[in-house]
């Protein structure tokens, strides 16, 4: 039992959710094309052909659409947790739904695995990088995409002090964030070779 992950999330209620988001999703999926474009791009840095490849997460069908043919990616499959989320892709493209801490996925199958936004809120992000290196092949490429530890901090630092003032202390309000410096270590951990990770930080103000 020592070593079971702790169970911040429910899951099912974060399906549910996604489910209620999906109609509106493409309303409010501005970061998310951002970073599909940002995957895409590295992906055309890459000078090699990716024959199979699976997108993951909430947006993964905005990766898919993004492609570029110096992307050089084949077939493609994306999937997300909640299936109306998983279905909001093209018509005819391949979806399937599937959680992020239990894929269904074969091993050694995969020539490239993109996770796009879902890992913030898996119970054990070690043991869903380890599932998506056994379904890469020996050669297979893995970009996780999620927000980093500094995510929400201007929300975060005004909740402290809001809830400090009123009651003189505090409570957890903001989900939890991977540190960029814990990034390579999960990935180390997983099984993952060559691990590279960095941030990219995107303002975003409102009215």
């Amino acid at each position: 039992m020592a070593n079971t992950p702790p169970h911040i999330f429910d899951r099912k209620a974060l399906r549910q959710r996604l489910d209620r988001a999906a109609p509106g999703f493409a309303e409010h999926d501005f970061l998310h094309r951002q970073i599909a474009d940002d995957i895409v791009d590295r992906l055309e840095s890459i000078i090699r052909h990716f024959a199979r490849a699976a997108f993951l997460g909430p947006g993964a069908h905005l990766v898919a659409e993004a492609l570029s043919e110096k992307a050089d990616v084949g077939h493609v499959v994306t999937a997300a947790a909640a299936e109306r989320l998983a279905r909001l892709g093209r018509q005819g493209q391949a979806v399937f739904v599937a959680d992020e801490e239990a894929l269904p996925l074969a091993d050694n199958t995969l020539n490239l695995i993109v996770s796009m936004m879902g890992l913030q809120a898996a119970n054990d992000v070690p043991g869903a990088l380890a599932r998506m290196r056994a379904a890469l092949m020996p050669d297979g490429l893995l970009i996780a995409a999620f927000p980093g530890e500094r995510t929400l901090f201007e929300l975060r630092d005004c909740l402290y002090r809001a809830e400090a003032e009123l009651t003189g202390g505090v409570s957890p309000r903001i989900n939890p964030f991977i540190a960029v410096r814990d990034a390579g270590a999960l990935m180390q951990r997983a099984g993952l070779a060559l691990p590279v990770a960095d941030v990219v930080r995107i303002p975003v103000t409102y009215r």
